[in-house]
């Protein structure tokens, strides 16, 4: 999708659009104005009809720009997206009569801020249903706006800071409150009564109750049939007893103990940038397990054992190396994980050459009489790509190539870690391997610092304490 200066390009859009996005924005605006819009009310109907695609124009145009070159837009979270908002406006139709504020309002906004972990869309979804719910009421309209916009606001911003589960609850009670002292607010200034306070209240709370069940029971499925990512889930695929990084720890650990480091790098590199630190950690934890297939033919892994590209020629050897990418995506989907994993496995080593092979290759093919000699083509030795599309996915592969070349350094000091830092993340620019992804010159100098910091934290001297058991 093309976006020029963060502007939706809507030709673009609809040239790229997929038959089934399209339906499903059109489903999602004619389901909600049948929910919506009273038919024995023309002119209620027509504001109602207007206002409901106005409000969708602006979540979609929104969604859109902010995620037109991440995985996130897609054809499971737009149906999600749809789905949770006609399931409030549905629910209003039985809770309206009895109490507007027994909407739960915050259920939904709660469950798109945890999906997509951005608080923005989420924003501009709660004030597009607390206005249609406001005027679907048949009076006071500007009360009902106003408590149901800052119990919604509320509960975005604690939903985004509160990762696990159970703090979810908690979130949910502080929006009830919020909404509470807006009520109070109202009757102070005598734009409600103090007759009808508790009732509100009490609709607010057990409203509040009702998005904790909601957001606590229907989060999992959510998670597995829509293959969303959110950092309940991030926590969990870090937990060590995960089944494939069990595995990853007893058949490669020599690959599992460098996916540790990446993390911790990447994790620092990302917080420098203020990107997603958990999913930066996390995607190093999972970026070699492709590397368990074939365990013995990377160097982590070998120690005691002979190298077994010794009896191979080095084309053979690359085809196995660049292997990992693809064996690692496959063995990703087999376990389930989220594809926004599966894509930072894929793209961590971008369309990059393996070098060592190559140049290794070229020198025999030299060395050889001229009758044997083949033609060297260096694409048989590139990584499938794609290069990284994110910045999470960038700030693994820099701290997974700085890693490496650090670990083969005999004498790493503070200078020749520096500059071999320097140099590796020029060189991935100089390639091109950067060019896909939203990372800023800016960021890169963040990212050097941070790598550079950590790294040498890591390699820091110890003092030699004296053996008094001798002499």
């Amino acid at each position: 999708m093309v976006f020029k200066k963060n502007k939706l390009d809507w030709a673009e859009f609809l040239k790229r659009t997929g038959l089934i996005e399209f339906s499903i924005a059109a489903a999602w605006f004619v389901l909600s104005s049948l929910i919506i819009v009273v038919p024995s009310d023309w002119r209620r109907a027509l504001a109602l009809l207007v206002l409901n695609g106005a409000g969708l124009g602006l979540i979609i145009n929104k969604i859109l720009t902010m995620h037109a070159r991440s995985i996130f837009f897609t054809k499971r979270i737009f149906l999600l997206l749809a789905l949770i908002s006609c399931s409030v406006l549905l629910a209003a139709d039985y809770l309206l009569p009895l109490n507007p504020l027994l909407v739960p309002l915050s259920a939904a906004t709660a469950i798109y801020a945890l999906v997509y972990g951005n608080r923005s869309v989420a924003i501009y979804l709660t004030i597009y249903l607390s206005f249609v719910l406001a005027l679907q009421g048949s009076e006071n309209y500007f009360f009902y706006f106003t408590v149901h916009t800052i119990q919604g606001l509320f509960m975005v911003y604690f939903s985004s800071v509160r990762t696990e589960r159970n703090s979810l609850a908690y979130s949910a009670v502080y929006s009830a409150l919020a909404g509470i002292a807006a009520i109070v607010m109202f009757c102070l200034l005598g734009q409600s009564s103090f007759v009808s306070f508790y009732a509100n209240a009490g609709a607010l709370l057990l409203s509040a109750v009702c998005s904790i069940v909601v957001i606590i029971g229907l989060l999992p499925y959510i998670e597995d049939i829509f293959y969303i990512i959110t950092p309940t889930k991030l926590l969990e695929l870090a937990s060590p007893a995960n089944p494939l990084l069990r595995r990853l720890s007893m058949e490669a650990p020599g690959t599992y103990h460098h996916s540790l480091i990446v993390a911790n790098l990447a994790d620092a590199a990302a917080e420098s940038i203020k990107a997603n630190a958990l999913l930066a950690r996390v995607g190093a934890y999972y970026h070699d397990i492709g590397k368990i297939k074939r365990p013995l033919f990377f160097v982590e892994n070998q120690h005691a054992f002979d190298n077994p590209h010794n009896q191979l020629n080095p084309h053979m050897s690359s085809q196995i190396i660049i292997a990992h990418t693809r064996d690692g995506a496959a063995l990703g989907r087999e376990y389930k994980l989220p594809q926004l994993i599966i894509d930072i496995i894929r793209q961590h080593h971008g369309d990059s050459v393996v070098t060592y092979f190559l140049h290794t290759f070229k020198e025999a093919n030299a060395q050889a009489a001229e009758s044997e000699r083949t033609l060297v083509n260096e694409n048989d030795f590139r990584y499938p790509g794609p290069k990284p599309q994110t910045k999470e996915a960038a700030v693994i592969m820099l701290a997974d190539s700085c890693e490496a070349a650090v670990r083969t350094l005999e004498k790493p000091t503070p200078s020749r870690v520096n500059n071999l830092i320097g140099r590796l993340i020029k060189e991935k620019l100089d390639a091109g391997q950067l060019a896909d992804c939203p990372l800023t010159i800016r960021e890169l100098t963040a990212i050097q610092l941070s790598l550079q910091k950590t790294v040498a934290n890591m390699f820091h001297n110890r003092i030699a304490y004296n053996d008094k058991s001798k002499g």
